[in-house]
């Protein structure tokens, strides 16, 4: 009924106008329901380049830094000591047939494991103070990676192990 007397009434052009605009606006749009009249939108092939610069740009931002591995690779390791290598050895005792037995990527990953562990091994018994505890979780820890190895076959192991290490580290004082 407002709308009717809003007809009737002559309305000035301005007026006319916004009835219009507010008339299309709340008209809902029309989907063609043939799909040879609807549009394809193409997705551009370029996106995995986009892609790349903007994680270049991101890079470019200030304030942002990749992020960093805590743990020595072995090519950064410092060149072997004498100490470094005996502790190899000890670490590496009664394992010839277990790691005989792994396939070439366990191989890898347990052989850089245990030159880590060596090499933070050496770090602990060069401190003044020697963490014992410490000395059996990193030994723990590398021993884990060994699969289908009973739990206190690795414990024994670890204890033997940190055992012979600390007789080479007294031994090392002593001289």
């Amino acid at each position: 009924m407002l709308e009717a007397s809003l007809k009737n009434k002559k309305e000035s052009p301005e007026e006319e106008v916004i009835l219009d605009l507010q008339e299309e606006k709340n008209k809902t749009p029309e989907i063609p329901k043939d799909k040879e009249s609807r549009e394809e939108v193409e997705i551009p092939k370029e996106t995995p380049q986009l892609e790349k610069e903007i994680i270049g740009q991101e890079q470019d931002l200030p304030g942002y830094s990749a992020p960093q591995i805590q743990t020595p690779k072995v090519s950064d390791l410092p060149p072997k000591s004498e100490t470094l290598i005996k502790i190899e050895k000890i670490l590496s005792e009664d394992l010839e047939d277990i790691y005989a037995s792994l396939d070439k990527p366990t191989q890898e990953k347990f052989k850089q494991a245990g030159e880590e562990t060596a090499y933070k091994i050496e770090k602990i018994l060069g401190s003044v103070k020697i963490k014992i505890k410490e000395i059996i979780k990193l030994i723990l820890e590398w021993l884990k990676i060994l699969p289908g190895v009973n739990k206190f076959f690795i414990k024994k192991q670890a204890k033997i192990k940190t055992e012979k290490i600390l007789n080479l580290a007294s031994k090392d004082k002593q001289k």
